[in-house]
């Protein structure tokens, strides 16, 4: 790119935010370095895309290694988090700014970095004296190999350095990353204060991580290990001989553990828990392996237990009677989402709430996800009286009838999420508590005065009714109607009845138009998400340019854009971060947005 200083600058500086990024990407160092004492534009720009509150966020870096010194200077105090993401250039030099910025640094996250190797992280981690937590993560569907198999991670020339890096160390983390046992041990060795240990894509084949290496390094830390994480797909190698094998280490008391049931028999498990009483997150995947007898046997013997989550497969169940003794229990999930045919079910000859008697205070999070049987009105009845403070319920692609949608609203007052999705059931009755005639009060979703999320994607029966005849939710402040048959008759409701609303997803609502939109980006002035794709009509761009100040999300796949149309959004909302269309040219900036992208905490 020719530059002419001052034509070209002036026409930087009259240029949106967005295209900006996109022509710096194209330039070369002279080019920067010309324009940057003209440009402040660039500065700005560099404050508003890169940080959030507590984190700095490099996904995409060409910018040469003084401008980020310079930029460097401006970081407040408050961020102490660094993630690297996929796009990172790690050829280009970062010294300045690393030794600048990297003594603040107390958590780095390797998010996905196609370019990152063995030389790039072993260079780059030397900049951080004062490191707690290092995260590395692949793709879980890329399994990368970041450290090569046969590489040889620490040796004489950079071991001390490392051991001053690592020395603080509290938590380490490899997702979806190979890592052989030399590796890995060679790593930790150097990581004498790790409490919490993360690790995945554990294998029977010796040249990668095994379970024996793992129970080595649990052994040789037992009397400080407090946090010990298996993934989820990741842990198949996990086996009876890994939990008899901690079984046996007087010294060791975890807090929490997460792993995979697939190769585990219910013995070795019992075992292992008998020597854990402290135990306060258990994590179970694949857990259609495992009997009822077991969470039986969770439920008598870890009274400290404060959060409980079987995924991928439920057993079945004889109701809720295993958490009679779980008094300190916070959270409990029961999610089968092995694939969109299977399902949970309680045992049949006994309801949901059996065993439920006394009151749980302390539980604020239920998830009873894709259970295939539906909970009766006795049963609400019951757990509304059991659990009195919840405040997030999830019965996501649940067999769930109008007549217990009432108890719902009626008795956990202190929600502030529902999901509802996939719930096809339901319909406009059981949301305005239509079904009893003979009552003079009624229990509405707008008796949830707290809720603060909703969703509702696919509850293809619910109809403009519900919006109409509900009462104002003035703490709403997300609401997913996803393929739910709704009108400009409950989207004017909508707006003027959730006045708060932040994050709106409309996604193939099929009778969404502009007369739709015009009602949201009038009335919603607080809009910071908004998601109208594959609504089948041509969105009115303008609208959201002139209203939607604060908007930072806009999901509009299928609607057709003019250049024009980029100029003026990026233009008249500062706050604009990410666009996603379908026409070539806005592939392009949905490309930048991954590149560079901004998150706010």
């Amino acid at each position: 790119m020719d530059l002419e200083p001052e034509k070209n600058v002036s026409l930087l500086l009259n240029l949106p935010n967005e295209l900006l990024l996109c022509i710096l990407e194209q330039l070369s160092i002279e080019d920067i370095l010309e324009v940057r004492a003209t440009c402040t534009q660039l500065f700005e720009l560099c404050n508003e895309r890169f940080m959030s509150k507590t984190t700095l966020h490099i996904n995409y870096c060409r910018f040469p290694t003084d401008i980020l010194t310079d930029f460097g200077s401006s970081i407040p105090r408050t961020v102490n988090s660094l993630r690297f993401g996929e796009q990172v250039d790690f050829e280009r030099g970062y010294e300045e700014f690393l030794m600048q910025f990297g003594k603040e640094i107390l958590t780095i996250t390797f998010y996905e970095c196609k370019n990152l190797s063995d030389k790039e992280f072993l260079y780059l981690i030397k900049f951080f004296p004062d490191l707690k937590e290092l995260e590395i993560k692949a793709h879980f569907l890329s399994v990368d190999e970041i450290f090569g198999r046969n590489i040889k991670l620490v040796d004489d020339d950079n071991r001390e350095d490392l051991r001053r890096v690592f020395k603080k160390l509290r938590k380490f983390s490899t997702e979806c990353c190979y890592v052989s046992p030399q590796q890995f041990n060679d790593l930790v060795e150097l990581m004498p204060s790790l409490e919490a240990i993360k690790v995945s894509y554990i294998s029977t084949f010796e040249s990668c991580l095994t379970p024996r290496t793992i129970s080595s390094f649990v052994r040789s830390r037992e009397r400080q290990l407090r946090f010990l994480e298996c993934g989820d797909s990741a842990s198949d190698g996990i086996d009876d001989k890994f939990f008899y094998e901690l079984s046996q280490l007087t010294d060791l008391q975890l807090k929490k553990i997460t792993f995979s049931m697939k190769s585990v028999h219910e013995d070795a498990l019992k075992a292992f828990l008998n020597t854990q009483p402290d135990l306060e997150i258990i994590e179970m995947f694949h857990s259609w392996k495992m009997s009822e007898e077991i969470v039986q046997y969770i439920g008598e013997n870890l009274f400290n237990l404060k959060v409980l989550a079987l995924k991928n497969g439920v057993p079945r169940l004889k109701g809720l009677s295993f958490m009679r003794e779980l008094k300190q229990l916070n959270q409990l999930y029961l999610i089968d989402n092995r694939d969109v045919m299977s399902t949970f079910k309680f045992h049949d000859d006994f309801h949901v709430a059996y065993g439920i008697e006394e009151k749980f205070p302390l539980l604020r999070k239920l998830h009873l996800d894709n259970m295939i049987r539906g909970i009766c009105i006795d049963c609400w009845e019951k757990l509304g009286l059991a659990f009195p403070n919840l405040t997030h319920l999830s019965l996501y692609r649940n067999k769930i009838e109008d007549h217990c949608l009432p108890i719902i609203f009626k008795h956990f007052t202190n929600l502030k999420s529902l999901n509802l999705n996939r719930c096809n059931q339901i319909t406009d009755n059981g949301m305005l508590d239509l079904l009893n005639a003979s009552s003079n009060v009624r229990f509405r979703l707008s008796n949830l005065k707290k809720l603060q999320i909703l969703k509702l994607k696919r509850c293809s029966n619910i109809t403009d009714k519900t919006f109409t005849e509900l009462s104002p939710m003035l703490n709403l402040r997300e609401l997913d109607l996803s393929e739910v048959d709704v009108s400009e008759t409950a989207i004017e409701s909508i707006v003027n009845k959730f006045p708060k609303l932040e994050h709106l997803i409309l996604n193939e609502c099929p009778k969404i138009n502009n007369n739709c939109l015009k009602h949201i980006c009038e009335k919603l002035k607080r809009l910071k998400y908004l998601n109208v794709s594959r609504t089948r009509f041509v969105l009115n761009w303008t609208l959201v340019s002139n209203n939607c100040q604060y908007l930072q999300v806009l999901e509009a796949e299928g609607c057709a854009v003019k250049c024009k149309h980029i100029y003026e959004l990026f233009e008249k909302v500062p706050s604009l971060l990410y666009l996603k269309c379908s026409t070539l040219g806005i592939r392009r900036f949905e490309h930048m947005r991954d590149k560079i992208f901004y998150e706010q905490k």
